[in-house]
């Protein structure tokens, strides 16, 4: 009976590693690497948003994995990211060869580690590189930690700067471009900077000033305002049914219908998706 146990523990020892090692993401990383894709094959919602964020830049290239979804490249050295649903997640022009792997795959270490010292954020991305775990937090901050899940320290890589002391061609920019609106907040990044704008409109300009895109978050949107390529579709495919709320939120348009149903369409007017 005894040996039967040694057996019994055994097995069930070596079923738990070989999860174990599964399940770590320094020994998958194939899994998740993206596959190029031709540009013409991301869907619509995808390269929609894309080119609503940085309406100056082109799409280089993509790629997609089944995990993670869509990695989208553009000219200007953005790398944008997206659910394989086509819903954005993340954005940087870091230019590093850091992998990306699921936000589930994340040791839990880590993640009680956020959960109990950066109250209200949420990881919204996860990279690795050689020995090293890189958590993006919902606010901005990146958090590291070792392979075994063991806190290392906290990168905010952002500087407040007084929205008078931006960069004059900045301030024009606004000045001209948003005359009814004003600056809530400012940031520096190591080569670019970011505005928000009281209307929940981000702004992003490089190191020397210059416009590079825009991103509009949580803006309700009176129904009346709507575009009316929106109103034709709703009248059309939900002629039952009427608009209870609107808002613009990551570069897209999203209504409640009277029926709980969501729709999604970019910024001019065209349908992406239901929900």
């Amino acid at each position: 009976m005894s040996r039967n146990l040694f057996f019994v523990f055994l097995f069930a020892a070596v079923v738990l590693q070989s999860c174990q090692k599964g399940d770590n993401p320094f020994r998958n990383r194939d899994a998740y690497r993206f596959q190029p894709v031709g540009v013409p094959e991301l869907p619509q919602q995808v390269s929609s948003h894309a080119k609503a964020t940085f309406p100056s830049a082109t799409l280089l290239s993509a790629g997609k994995n089944d995990q993670l979804g869509y990695e989208v490249k553009l000219t200007n050295q953005w790398d944008m990211y997206y659910t394989p649903q086509g819903v954005f997640v993340f954005k940087n022009n870091d230019n590093d060869f850091d992998q990306a792997i699921p936000v589930s795959s994340l040791p839990r270490e880590i993640t009680d580690y956020i959960s109990a010292n950066f109250l209200g954020r949420t990881i919204v991305w996860a990279e690795i590189d050689d020995d090293e775990y890189e958590v993006y937090l919902s606010d901005g901050t990146e958090v590291y930690f070792d392979r075994r899940g063991r806190f290392l320290e906290v990168d905010r890589d952002r500087d407040a700067i007084n929205p008078a002391n931006l960069p004059q061609n900045i301030l024009s920019y606004i000045n001209t471009n948003y005359p009814n609106d004003s600056i809530v907040e400012a940031e520096l990044d190591d080569n670019f900077y970011e505005v928000e704008l009281r209307s929940n409109t981000e702004l992003y300009f490089d190191a020397q000033g210059n416009f590079l895109g825009s991103e509009v978050d949580d803006r309700p949107v009176a129904i009346g305002d709507l575009p009316a390529a929106i109103i034709q579709y709703v009248s059309q495919n939900y002629p039952n049914q009427t608009i209870v709320s609107a808002e613009i939120d990551d570069n897209m348009y999203e209504l409640e219908l009277s029926n709980g149903v969501e729709l999604y369409f970019d910024l001019s007017g065209n349908f992406l998706y239901a929900d």
